[in-house]
This record gives structure tokens, sequence and C-alpha cells, in this order.
């Protein structure tokens, strides 16, 4: 749960979306919105912000790159700038990736 707090730390989350709600610390990550998880291990396996009107810019040095497990990365129409680090390709689990950037938030 500290990997997914840190990596929303860098961002200006615009009017509170009800993605982010429920990400208290504390709590159990397997719970948040957005978030799934393996059942038999609760490695965190997707990421599922479309839409949460996050604005900024993802960092090489991110926390989302200590996610090992992520198999699902779904960061689309945010106001997200920036390149892609290229780190994203050392996630080795990672099937699904959408970052369809949208400025209009």
């Amino acid at each position: 749960s500290s990997a997914l707090l840190n990596f929303l730390k860098p961002f200006t989350i615009i009017d509170d979306p009800y993605e982010t709600r429920s990400w208290k610390e504390g709590t159990d990550c397997c719970e948040w919105e957005g978030i799934t998880c393996d059942p038999l291990t609760h490695h965190v396996i997707g990421l599922d912000l479309n839409h949460s009107r996050t604005k900024g810019t993802i960092e090489s040095n991110s926390s989302l790159f200590l996610l090992r497990h992520l198999g699902y990365l779904d960061l689309s129409y945010n106001a997200l700038q920036g390149p892609l680090p290229m780190k994203i390709l050392n996630l080795p689990h990672l099937k699904y990736l959408d970052f369809r950037w949208y400025d209009g938030l």
C-alpha cells in the first residue's frame, strides 16, 4: 500500500475522484477502488485509474515501478504529461498498458 500511496504523491488529484477516496494509509490496499490483488498472494496485479482526474508526470523513480507483480495498468484519460519512463519495460508481468493521454481536465 505504501508504494501506491507514494505513487500518487507527486500528482495533483482534481476534485477528489472516487477512485482514490478509499486510498487510506493503514487500510488494506486490496480493498481500494481501482486496485486488483492476487487472491492467494495479495500482490497488487492491477491498477485502474482511468478518468481519475490525475495530473502530473510519471518520473523514472516512481514507486509504480516497485509493483513487480503488476499485470494491468490503466491510467488513460488523465492529464499526465511527459514521456513514459522506459522502466515500465522492467515490469515482468505487465500484459495490459493504457496511457492514452488526455489534457482536457
